[in-house]
């Protein structure tokens, strides 16, 4: 079997999540009107059918339906950012642009009726009871949203400018791309077991060089369609605080950027869910241990690489295989294993930390096939030791281990002192070089399942790579970390020229969720549409060769649907 020399996943902090206000609408063409605070307000509540003040927004699609969260149907979904709407399922929402629902000769519509010239009062009747200006109802799909006096005035203020708002971060020569930096939580070790003094530093530095350099690649070549790229980098939050969440939320606004790319979203997903979709603003190529790809899913946000359930989801289809059969282990009683099959006797456990981060992990399991422990996120020695001491003695020999890197190290150390040392299954976000220093009777027992391998890396990408470290000087820090931010770049590229001169955030969408099995020569082809929002979905599992301190590929990529 071919050996790796290991690397590691773009890792992040985590932090927590807040709503967040923008102040830019996406239109066709430049536009220089700005928004007014109050326009703001209603903007947030166009795009993502929520209140800035807190308050709840209800809609039904009939006048007898049910109410329902207005998060779930929000104007933007059917009006678009432009206002100008767009047909699906037969149906074509009208134009809103103010300068359209105002026209004095009044509103053609496509059965041929006419309606008055809207005013503030029929607009407000319109959204809020679903009859037009003429007072006959609108389309049945049209949602009847029940907003409080302050909220409808603050949408309508937005509406009055609708289509004048000039697109943010783009300007008639260049077009200006936010990067969102990591930091790490001061004061505690990082997954690599490195210093947190340094780490930070060294490796946004070397995300910051390699992008610079391959965006000004572009610049030298004329562009994207004769504007120049320019790069905003924002540091992430440094630690939980309302204060820092704040201060990175202000960074945020004031970036003033048309979209975002190869961007650290670790702890950060909700909040940059919420931006996004209040904004408009759409995040390419992002990096995150757990992408937020729930239901409704939010449209604007396209991550480069699975995360953590797909790649337990991995870890899973793996054990199922045929590998334990092939790879038996001789410390395993001859009498767990199947007469007919020669199949190790695989006893599962599961064991989770006590903590937000990992908790919501439990679901990826059966209690009836897996018997899940909770263990504290700072366990005691004994508390450990009792623990572990009854899974070994309950015949327990494949772990699944959803821990903080400080209880991963506790559990190697306390298994191999009771002289236990079962498969260790994990997820590539939790894997750091750390593992490699594990006791050798560990050798080829634990198991990480990871969405990229140097095997993904072409000729084309490879060669591009050495280019700009060669010509750029780049640092020869965080290699893996550079090239997984230079897919993400050559993604956001591709998106940009499909979309052309034309540019609009609704486009940029529209065609990055066209893609499919692009190739970004440095990772597997990437893949998006309507309800899909991870490039790659799935991962290869390797083995830790504790000898020569490197991984060793043992799976096919396993495609997780």
């Amino acid at each position: 079997m071919v050996k790796v020399t290991a690397f590691v996943l773009i890792m992040l902090a985590p932090i927590g999540s807040k709503d967040a206000n923008a102040w830019i609408v996406t239109t066709a063409k430049e536009k220089s009107v700005e928004m007014t605070a109050q326009q703001r307000r209603g903007q947030t509540i166009y795009m993502t059918g929520k209140s800035p003040s807190g308050q709840d927004i209800q809609a039904r699609l009939n006048d007898k339906g049910a109410s329902l969260p207005a998060s779930l149907m929000p104007c933007v979904n059917c009006h678009q950012d432009d206002g100008k709407g767009t047909t699906e399922g037969g149906v074509s929402p009208p134009d809103i642009r103010w300068s359209s629902l105002t026209r004095p000769y009044g509103i053609h519509h496509q059965d041929g009726q006419t309606s008055p010239a809207y005013d503030t009062r029929s607009i407000k009747k319109a959204i809020s009871m679903g009859v037009n200006s003429a007072g006959q109802s609108l389309n049945q799909i049209m949602p009847r949203y029940q907003l409080s006096h302050q909220d409808m005035d603050d949408l309508i203020a937005f509406l009055t400018g609708l289509g004048n708002y000039r697109i943010s971060g783009v300007r008639n020569d260049s077009i200006r791309i936010g990067v969102i930096l990591s930091e790490e939580s001061s004061g505690k070790e990082n997954i690599d077991g490195e210093s947190p003094i340094t780490k930070p530093s060294t490796r946004a530095k070397a995300i910051t060089q390699v992008l610079n350099s391959y965006f000004h690649e572009i610049n030298r070549r004329g562009g994207i369609y004769q504007r120049e790229i320019e790069t905003v980098f924002i540091p992430g939050p440094e630690d939980f605080s309302l204060q820092a969440l704040a201060q990175f939320r202000q960074r945020l606004t004031d970036s003033q950027v048309f979209a975002f790319v190869a961007s650290a979203l670790g702890g950060i997903e909700h909040l940059m869910a919420d931006f996004s979709l209040a904004s408009g603003i759409p995040v390419i190529g992002a990096f995150s241990p757990k992408p937020a790809i729930e239901f409704p899913l939010n449209p604007n946000i396209f991550y480069l690489l699975s995360g953590q359930t797909r790649q337990l989801s991995a870890l899973q289809s793996f054990t199922r295989g045929s590998y334990f059969r092939q790879h038996p282990d001789n410390r395993i009683p001859a009498k767990t294993y199947s007469p007919e099959k020669r199949q190790p006797g695989l006893k599962a456990a599961v064991l989770i930390e006590e903590s937000a981060e990992y908790i919501p992990l439990k679901q990826q399991f059966n209690n009836q096939d897996q018997h899940i422990v909770m263990v504290p996120s700072t366990a005691k020695a004994k508390v450990l030791e009792k623990t572990l001491t009854g899974l070994k003695q309950q015949g327990y020999n494949q772990i699944y281990l959803l821990t903080s890197s400080f209880n991963q190290k506790a559990f190697i150390s306390q298994a191999h002192a009771i002289n236990w040392w079962p498969y260790v299954m994990l997820p590539g976000s939790q894997f750091g070089n750390a593992l490699l220093n594990s006791p050798l009777k560990f050798n080829e027992k634990i198991f990480i399942a990871l969405p990229n391998l140097p095997f993904d890396y072409k000729k084309g990408g490879l060669a591009l790579f050495r280019l700009l470290h060669q010509k750029y000087g780049l640092s020869p820090d965080y290699q893996n970390h550079q090239l997984l931010a230079l897919a993400a770049a050559i993604l956001l590229r591709e998106g940009l020229m499909t979309t052309g001169r034309e540019l609009t955030p609704t486009r940029l969408i529209a065609n990055m969720e066209a893609l499919y099995q692009f190739d970004t020569a440095l990772t597997r082809p990437i893949s998006y549409g309507p309800n899909r929002r991870l490039g790659t979905s799935g991962a290869y599992v390797v083995t830790l060769d504790l000898v020569n301190k490197t991984i060793i590929p043992v799976s096919d990529w396993l495609e997780i649907e």
